[in-house]
């Protein structure tokens, strides 16, 4: 997959495993010790290395607990340089029986840092 960059392609890969959890940057995969499930990498050659250690491996996290998530798949994209990153997501907020728009700086989030109580920003209803 890497190679469709084409082979004047200069830049650096990010593979990053496709389990539903957040904190992948610190998770571990079971089976082989394998750290990390963002991993930004040189080559295609290092895209399908990391890939094999990922895919088709229980990938544990802070957040998924001992039993962790299967690895099926991983996403492959470039590296870009970003003067600030953000985080936007859509949940459900049950008793409003509404969506929540939550969003915020990236660094500003609870599992940016590891903690569990922080406040972020949220809009309710539909934009």
């Amino acid at each position: 997959m890497a190679r469709k960059f084409g082979p004047d392609y200069r830049g650096k890969y990010v593979v990053k495993a496709q389990v539903q959890a957040s904190g992948r940057h610190d998770g571990v995969f079971k089976e082989n010790g394998f750290k990390g499930g963002i991993h930004v990498v040189d080559s295609p050659e290092e895209v399908q290395e990391v890939a094999k250690n990922m895919c088709g491996k229980i990938m544990v996290c802070p957040e998924t607990g001992d039993q962790g998530f299967l690895c099926r798949t991983v996403y492959i994209t470039e590296e870009l340089d970003a003067l600030k990153e953000f985080y936007i997501g859509i949940m459900l907020d049950r008793s409003q029986n509404c969506p929540v728009i939550v969003y915020g700086n990236w660094s500003d989030l609870p599992y940016a840092h590891g903690v569990s109580h922080h406040e972020i920003s949220y809009h309710n209803g539909i934009l």
